[in-house]
């Protein structure tokens, strides 16, 4: 084992292990997904060689090939998750906007402010 695996040992494994715990409380399938993602890396720096294996299964030549392919593809899954994320919010923000502005509109046709209104325009009815 070399010096690399050690550290990935020490910050994968308690990860690992933290993601198992919350996943348990919260049963969450993101969380479950992301403990999968852990724990498939962890294993793929233990040993290597699987990676190679795996990636000749797929018909890719070499495991760091694989590994490259799964970043990119986990990359794109990412943006794809915030973008999904940001519209959702720029929705709820438009909505809330939308909603406040309406219930200020009654304020607005109050007697008091028609009167302001047509003092204001010269006395002149709106």
């Amino acid at each position: 084992m070399n010096g690399f695996q050690v550290l990935a040992l020490i910050i994968l494994g308690p990860a690992c292990i933290w993601s198992v715990y919350t996943g348990t409380r919260h049963r969450k399938p993101r969380q479950f997904i992301f403990t999968l993602v852990l724990a498939a890396a962890l294993v793929l720096i233990l040993r290597p060689d699987l990676a190679t294996a795996a990636a000749r299964l797929l018909g890719i030549g070499r495991g760091a090939d694989l590994v490259s392919y799964l970043t990119a593809l986990a990359v794109l899954g990412c943006y794809l998750a915030i973008f999904t994320l940001e519209r959702r919010i720029r929705i709820q923000v438009t909505e809330l906007t939308r909603t406040i502005a309406l219930m200020q509109l009654p304020a607005a046709d109050s007697p008091k402010s028609q009167s302001r209104a047509v003092a204001e325009s010269g006395g002149l009815p709106p």
